[in-house]
């Protein structure tokens, strides 16, 4: 089964579901890849985001404080900050 809402992609088979989300800085991140979620409607719950950055991290966007690469749960390599 896969679903999809706004930017968020659910692939689910028998007893496992991967949710990946292009997010706004429009890399591919993973969510979560565990047991089987049935629907998009609480997602909200793995989906993991901060307000500012944590530790001494490389600040990659700017205008988006919350986000840098290292701890980006991406699911392939790119060179670029981070």
């Amino acid at each position: 089964m896969i679903l999809q809402k706004d930017n968020h992609f659910l692939l689910s088979s028998k007893d496992t579901s991967l949710l990946i989300h292009v997010n706004e800085v429009k890399k591919v991140s993973l969510e979560y890849l565990g047991k089987r979620i049935d629907s998009l409607d609480y997602i909200d719950g793995v989906i993991r985001s901060y307000p500012y950055l944590q530790g001494s991290e490389i600040l990659y966007d700017k205008e988006k404080t919350g986000y840098s690469l290292n701890q980006a749960k991406l699911l392939f390599s790119i060179l670029g900050k981070g």
